[in-house]
């Protein structure tokens, strides 16, 4: 008997997301739901995701809140052991955050991971990856981006920027894509695409999972809602007429967990100070705590400036 067979049809499509916060790559990822009729199994750190848990179109996944590398292991183990079979796609948001929890196993007395542990890390970090890939289940990889760096006439000039993730990550996709925001409209650059359904350094306006995922709904045709996605403005601000009270929560939640320094903390609660007092009282709780959350972790003094709205100015 030949070991030559004709090949069968992929289970489903890996795609690997990158983009700045904000640029819809979570919402991308929980349309999955849209294009398979299926609740989506999200495993993530992004508590931004929970404010979509009832939206009519993404919501109704199912999620886990990991940030140890062993609990990714095991939610990955139990689609494995049969729980797929009720989803139609597993989101990780993000690698970034996977891959920099799987690093705490290898570190050194320095807090720096031995340059002799670095292959097994990697080795662990592709077995997971292609554990998640192999599912029949499509999957979305979600990823941050940081800058790439050239030197020139003697100085570091930003020239791009990549997936923050292992350098081999991105041979595990079938599609890669970066998303971006451009006067409040969203678009993606397709990177790479097996499926062939885009040529590669295409720009795509409002994509859907749909485009590539065929046959399981019909792509809704006209004129995309720009309100969909939370419209950021660069900033982690938005327009509060343009978007859902939930959306813009979430957008300014996830913009503050990128804040690395406290002055800067100040200066967003204090722009956006009038947007945060308009959200209804629970939203804005909950901004309001994970402002207070990050600032505790970039300082151990008493926040600059005022304090984040309390819940009786409501």
């Amino acid at each position: 008997m030949s070991l030559f067979k004709k090949p069968g049809e992929p289970a489903g499509i890996t795609f690997m997301l990158r983009g700045e916060p904000g640029s819809g790559k979570t919402w991308f990822g929980l349309s999955l739901k849209r294009a398979t009729g299926k609740p989506v199994a999200y495993i993530g750190t992004d508590r931004g995701a929970k404010f979509y848990g009832k939206h009519p179109e993404v919501g109704g996944f199912l999620a886990v809140e990991a940030r140890d590398a062993a609990l990714i292991v095991s939610a990955v183990d139990e689609l494995h052991e049969g729980a797929a079979e009720k989803f139609g796609g597993v989101v990780l948001d993000t690698v970034t955050d996977t891959f920099t929890a799987e690093q705490q196993k290898y570190l050194g007395s320095n807090g720096i991971v031995p340059l002799q542990k670095w292959k097994p890390l990697r080795d662990g970090h592709e077995r997971l990856l292609r554990k998640i890939q192999a599912l029949p289940l499509h999957v979305m990889l979600i990823c941050e981006e940081k800058p790439i760096y050239e030197r020139v006439d003697g100085d570091l000039k930003e020239i791009g920027t990549k997936e923050d993730a292992d350098k081999r990550d991105a041979y595990a996709c079938d599609v890669r894509l970066r998303f971006f925001l451009k006067d409040k409209r969203f678009f993606c650059e397709v990177l790479k695409d097996r499926t062939q359904t885009f040529p590669m350094g295409k720009i795509v306006e409002n994509p859907k999972p749909e485009m590539w995922i065929k046959g399981a709904v019909e792509v809704p045709k006209g004129k995309p809602e720009l309100a969909v996605v939370p419209a950021s403005n660069g900033n982690g601000g938005t327009a509060a007429e343009d978007v859902e009270p939930a959306l813009l929560a979430s957008n300014m939640i996830e913009h503050v967990k990128k804040i690395t320094n406290a002055p800067h903390m100040a200066n967003w609660k204090k722009k956006h100070r009038d947007e945060v007092k308009a959200l209804p009282l629970k939203l804005r709780n909950a901004v309001a705590s994970a402002w207070q959350e990050r600032y505790d972790e970039l300082t151990a003094t008493a926040p600059v400036g005022e304090p984040p709205p309390a819940p009786e100015e409501a």
